[in-house]
């Protein structure tokens, strides 16, 4: 069973009134013994520094925060212990409180003080002394007999205040000379002083108030004679405008019989005023020991909120590394072993930012360019310590300039953009703030595919309607590989290549480059974009695949195929057409047209094949004159009109394409019908 005692001391005694008696000795203290406590001599336990241990350092850290400290521990027995020396930071505090109230209610600039009140559940509290309220000066001694403020806690003995200045600054001295204080059947003696000041300074128009504590007191434990000692034990408060406030503590706590450390704060320290004691709402409080063993106290949670709980680590040989930890709790009368501290756990959350992958797995292939955020929303850490993350690549493609850059503010997030194909492995390294030792690192694995190589195949259609023997054809080829970068010097790229897959016999036309454009884009990738030319040697059909392969082997292709018919008119090369809405009026696969209904013979081949036709249509029939039907004309078609029935001689004779000089000709007949 484990006890804490906490003790509101100036309940019974804030009406306890200063009036005067009489006289006064402006400030004197004729008449009065002052109070002269040796702390340091009532201390009974070791004044050398203690090694801090996985035994004594909850200890240490109770006195300091004000929390339970186990019996057995203390007195080695099974017998109730001590358990007010770990809150004597808190009952200071009271003892301070209760004294200020009882000499605060005085309007007299010289007196002599004696008062009497009675205690609130039996017992009386005096003042005496001599006070001049124009010097803010005086000494004040205040003497409990039995005086119980709450059930069960019984004060006998004697303070004294002693006031330098009760304005601006406020210095005052308190001391306690075996102040005894009765609980439950435990006895608790306090010897020592606490001398408080508040100051003000100025810097331009600002105003910098200074509160400073310094406790030099002992508190012994009856009848184990157990104690603990504050030796210049300072906690100062200061306030900059805009309500900036910066605190800090320093000084020694001795532990008997364990001997003492020497507490100290970090530069961020924020005390948690909800449970008013120094656990720390933000930052540590430290604890130096013997052989460089050292321990803090830190805020329990990762929020940095107000709570009775704090953390308590312990770095027992010095190497800056906290190996020993525990969640303690300032309300509880047990304390928590300290046990081996765990690392934490690093676990990558990946985010793949396209609308193409859903999640990550190690396994899947992207392609160039996918970005991916990773964040370490997963990791934890088992002690719930604060963490810290190192991301690195650790493997990529050699020529890769891909880097992770940061999301936000903090280094849990991070995004990532690979730039080649290849393997890429990124790790976090997740570290508590024990020691780097305690620390763990999670991996993840981006393999980028090779991405095959696109290519299309296309006719300039200015040639490509003009396929007669001795014409020329140009064929555009465009190739295109988005994971392919750098100049030629630095990677390998793609390349364009063609295979003949039909040619007709005795040809020997081939395909040359007239153009050719090869450029890298960092977005893009490697872009071709290539003109060919070749000359048609031979009627026929003709068909070529061209291949686009890159580095990789990775290829796709694309099919050129065409025919080429002779430089000879043909009958099939012409063809009417009608001027009516009437689809009858001519017919020249039957080779039928209707009398008098207007029409157009021409050919059916592109302007270019053929030039300069002439065209002549001949009557073997009369009309009703007995005239022969006669029409010519010169051009690329012939209008006619056939006046009488029957057979017409529909003849043409145009010049050959790319064959200067030479002429094709062709004949049909047209039959006449109703």
């Amino acid at each position: 069973m484990f006890k804490t005692l906490k003790i509101g001391l100036y309940s019974g005694t804030a009406a306890l009134l200063l009036s005067s008696c009489g006289g006064g000795g402006g400030g004197s203290t004729s008449g009065y013994t002052l109070l002269d406590p040796k702390p340091n001599r009532t201390y009974t336990g070791s004044k050398d520094p203690s090694l801090l241990n996985q035994t004594n350092t909850a200890l240490f850290a109770s006195v300091i925060v004000g929390d339970a400290i186990p019996t057995d521990t203390l007195l080695k027995s099974e017998t109730q212990s001590g358990s007010l020396l770990q809150n004597q930071t808190e009952l200071l505090a009271q003892l301070s409180s209760t004294t200020r109230k009882i000499g605060s209610n005085s309007i007299l600039l010289n007196r002599a003080v004696s008062e009497t009140v009675a205690c609130d559940l039996g017992g009386e509290a005096s003042a005496a002394g001599d006070v001049n309220d124009e010097e803010s000066t005086g000494v004040i001694i205040y003497t409990y007999k039995d005086c119980q403020l709450e059930e069960g806690v019984v004060i006998n003995g004697k303070s004294s205040e002693t006031i330098n200045s009760n304005y601006d600054p406020e210095i005052y001295t308190q001391a306690f000379d075996g102040l005894k204080i009765s609980s439950g059947g435990e006895s608790y003696e306090l010897t020592g002083t606490l001398d408080y000041s508040s100051t003000f300074t100025y810097e331009g128009s600002s105003t910098i108030l200074t509160e400073k504590q310094v406790a030099n007191v002992t508190t012994i434990h009856s009848p184990s004679q157990l104690s603990t000692y504050l030796q210049n034990y300072t906690s100062t408060k200061v306030t900059y405008p805009d309500l900036i406030f910066v605190y800090s503590l320093s000084g020694k706590v001795f532990l008997s019989p364990e001997g003492y450390v020497t507490v100290s704060n970090s530069s961020d320290y924020f005390p948690n005023h909800e449970s008013a004691s120094v656990i720390p709402k933000q930052g540590y409080v430290f604890m130096a020991g013997a052989s460089q063993s050292k321990a803090r106290i830190s805020n329990a949670g990762q929020d940095n909120s107000y709570r009775d709980d704090y953390r308590l680590d312990l770095d027992e040989n010095g190497d800056s590394i906290y190996e020993l930890t525990s969640i303690q709790d300032s309300s509880s009368s047990e304390v928590t072993d300290l046990t081996a501290n765990q690392p934490p756990v690093a676990a990558i959350t990946v985010i793949v930012n396209s609308w193409k992958y859903g999640s990550h797995s190690d396994d899947q292939e992207y392609i160039i360019g996918t970005n991916f955020s990773l964040n370490s929303e997963e990791s934890y850490d088992v002690d719930n310590l604060d963490l810290s993350y190192v991301w690195t690549i650790e493997e990529k493609p050699e020529g890769s300039t891909a880097a992770l850059e940061a999301n936000s503010d903090n280094d849990q997030q991070f995004s990532f953009t690979p730039d080649m194909k290849g393997n890429y492995k990124v790790s976090l390294k997740v570290t508590d703030d024990n020691g780097s030792q305690q620390s763990s690192i999670d991996f993840i694995n981006i393999s980028i595919a090779n991405i095959e190589p696109e290519i299309e195949t296309s006719f300039d259609y200015n040639t490509y309607y003009k396929l007669m023997v001795n014409s020329y054809l140009v064929v555009f080829a465009d190739a295109t590989d988005s994971d392919t970068f750098g100049a030629d010097s630095e990677v390998s790229r793609m390349t364009i290549d063609y295979t003949w897959l039909e040619r007709p016999d005795g040809s020997t036309t081939d395909f040359f480059i007239q153009n050719e454009y090869d450029q890298t884009d960092e977005h893009r990738g490697q872009t071709i974009n290539n003109q060919y030319s070749l000359q048609l040697d031979k009627v026929g059909n003709y068909r070529a695949r061209f291949t686009a392969t890159d580095s990789d082997g990775a290829s796709s292709t694309s099919l050129v195929e065409f025919s080429v018919r002779g430089s000879d008119l043909l009958e099939g090369d012409i063809n009417c057409t009608y001027i009516a809405n009437d689809e009858d009026t001519c017919n020249w696969e039957s080779k039928t047209a209707k009398i008098n209904e207007r029409m157009f013979i021409g050919l059916t081949t592109p302007d270019e094949y053929f030039s300069n036709c002439t065209w002549e249509i001949t009557s073997s029939a009369t009309d009703s004159t007995g005239t022969t039907a006669y029409f010519s004309d010169a051009g690329y078609y012939i209008d006619f009109t056939a006046p009488a029935l029957g057979d017409y001689l529909v003849e043409t004779e145009c010049e050959k394409p790319n064959e200067a000089g030479e002429s094709t000709y062709s004949s049909s007949v047209l039959t006449i019908v109703e």
